[in-house]
């Protein structure tokens, strides 16, 4: 049995052409139709609809995802909180400026600019719906900011590299090397068995928490340039020793209150007053109940029909 844990929010990828070949298996041709045909009917995927664990197809959690997402939609119309098109690219213009990469990224997954926009539109739905009535003051935000300063600094990060080896033998060589004046980089694409080697061991800005206690100790209180002893980890098998070095440090840095620490302020309190005033689930499970859905295929009729029979 294969457990698929699918989000409710559409997850689109590039349309193949069914008569394309997209694989082959020494030479016999895998086509467009056939791949879509597997996904559609592929058995003994399990995913949770609504509050019951369901066992059926692809095909038919597509089907119950789209159900969902236009009840969810129709709801937030009926109460009026339904997000608009400017709402919509307003947030995709927030979720650029905390990661630059958000859609481009996305767009490298397969989805087209449509699935960005509805993926936006579908969480922005459930907030607006989880926080319906819920309204908080730029006096109420800005006195937040005033008296909960560590809330809104950003925690020391440090730039770190690592240098992963299996033996003591590894651990001398990478040591020889680094004694002869070669980088910290170039000795680890050329000896380190970890992941970032490609990179050069460049695992990019971290807090000092990211770390588990052994390694927060050992790189705690390195300056720029500076290096761990080896470290053991893992066990058995898996047992390695690992070097780090710390390229760039930092500091602690109180956030100014932009327009966009203002907005994601505003949400948390938002979210947070919601609690226990809002039971979004129940009004969903309520939409579920209530909504009338016809499928043409008769098999994903059936079990759309006997999941909720039993609810």
């Amino acid at each position: 049995m294969v457990l698929v844990a699918l989000a409710l929010a559409a997850v689109g990828s590039a349309q193949i052409d069914p008569n394309k070949v997209i694989a082959t298996v020494n030479g016999e041709p895998i086509t467009g139709n056939e791949y879509y045909h597997r996904m559609e009917f592929m058995p003994g995927v399990v995913m949770n609809i609504g509050n019951h664990p369901v066992e059926s197809t692809p095909g038919f959690f597509a089907i119950s995802q789209l159900i969902g997402e236009h009840m969810l939609y129709q709801l937030a119309k009926q109460k009026g909180c339904l997000p608009t098109a400017q709402e919509v690219d307003d947030e995709l213009e927030l979720k650029l400026h905390d990661d630059p990469k958000f859609e481009q990224d996305m767009l490298d997954r397969g989805l087209s600019d449509a699935d960005v926009k509805n993926t936006i539109r579908y969480d922005l739905t459930k907030f607006k719906l989880q926080t319906f009535g819920i309204t908080v003051t730029d006096q109420e935000i800005q006195d937040r900011y005033k008296k909960n300063p560590a809330e809104f600094t950003r925690p020391r990060q440090l730039h770190v590299r690592l240098i992963a080896v299996k033996t003591d033998a590894d651990a001398s060589a990478v040591d020889a090397d680094l004694k002869s004046g070669k980088s910290f980089p170039d000795v680890a694409k050329t000896r380190s068995i970890d992941v970032t080697k490609a990179t050069g061991g460049d695992i990019g800005f971290v807090p000092i928490d990211y770390f588990s206690g052994a390694v927060q100790d050992a790189i705690g209180g390195l300056k720029v340039g500076g290096t761990t002893q080896w470290i053991p980890v893992g066990s058995g098998t898996a047992a390695a020793k690992v070097k780090y070095q710390v390229a760039e440090i930092t500091p602690a840095k109180l956030v100014p209150l932009d327009k966009y620490v203002m907005i994601s302020t505003r949400r948390l309190m938002m979210l947070q007053r919601s609690q226990g005033k809002v039971d979004l689930q129940k009004e969903i499970e309520d939409m579920r109940q209530k909504s009338k859905v016809t499928i043409s295929l008769p098999q994903f009729q059936d079990l759309w029909n006997q999941m909720n029979s039993g609810s």
